[in-house]
């Protein structure tokens, strides 16, 4: 088998500005919830699941050990 020659493009680097997620700024994305200890019922307290477009996949962790 011989080696390719061919060079690869290098990958894009993107420079991001975070910015804080408030209700606002977030709103085209969907919704701000805050983390919550896991086990709950669900109540009306938690994200309202939009699944038109397929399963979510997004994931809120606290890990206080950190901060």
């Amino acid at each position: 088998m011989e080696a390719s020659t061919e060079t690869k493009p290098s990958p894009a680097v993107w420079r991001l500005n975070p910015i804080e997620a408030t209700p606002e700024t977030f709103r085209d994305f969907g919704q701000v919830i805050e983390a919550a200890p896991d086990g709950g019922e669900f109540g009306p307290g938690d994200a309202q699941l939009d699944l038109s477009h397929g399963i979510p996949r997004s994931f809120v962790f606290s890990q206080p050990h950190l901060l």
